[in-house]
Order: structure tokens, then sequence, then C-alpha cells
């Protein structure tokens, strides 16, 4: 989580419209509702390799899921996980996140 605190931080054009003039980046953007949140997640995933992609295979129509990949440039992407069948959109997201930080400080 400290190095998305960072990256964050990092963002000038996020950490502009995140901060809003209070100067707290991280406190301000645990306010946003998590859609809004989730955009941002996946933009840093992205940036450091862990690719996720929701809704991924599920076998019915109103249930959700996700896969997360390894961008590796020589190689393409590697699978890493996979689950599915959430009953939510939202909750199907947030456990990819929770999981993508488990990858992330783990690796």
């Amino acid at each position: 989580m400290k190095e998305f605190e960072e990256w964050l931080k990092e963002n000038d054009k996020l950490r502009d419209f995140i901060t809003l003039g209070c100067g707290k980046t991280c406190d301000n953007f645990n306010t946003f509702p998590f859609s809004m949140q989730w955009g941002v997640y996946l933009e840093f995933f992205d940036s450091v390799g862990i690719i996720i992609k929701d809704n991924v295979a599920s076998t019915h129509i109103n249930m959700f899921g996700f896969g997360i990949y390894l961008n590796i440039e020589e190689h393409g992407h590697q699978f890493l996980d996979y689950t599915k069948d959430f009953e939510s959109r939202t909750e199907a997201q947030q456990e990819a996140i929770k999981k993508a930080f488990e990858i992330l400080e783990n690796r």
C-alpha cells in the first residue's frame, strides 16, 4: 500500500484532482466512491506491471469475477490469479484490488 501512496503523491494530475486544495492526497482519495477509486487503482497496477481484468469469464450473467496477470515485457502476460462468481461488480473489483496488493507485496 505504501508504494501506491507514493505513486499517488507523485502523479501530478491525480494529486491535484484528489487534494482539491486541502493537501491530503491519500486521505481524500479514500473518501471517494469506490467506482472513482477503481480507475486510479487500475492505472497504478498497470504502472507496476500487474494487469487486472474484471468480469473475466463468469459463467452466469448476474455474477462477476476478475483475472490478474503479470505483464512481462519479453513474454507477454503471465496469468497469476482468477476468481469468479461474486454477486456484484464492486465486490469483485474490491477483491481484485486486495489480491493485486498481495501480489505486489510478495513479488
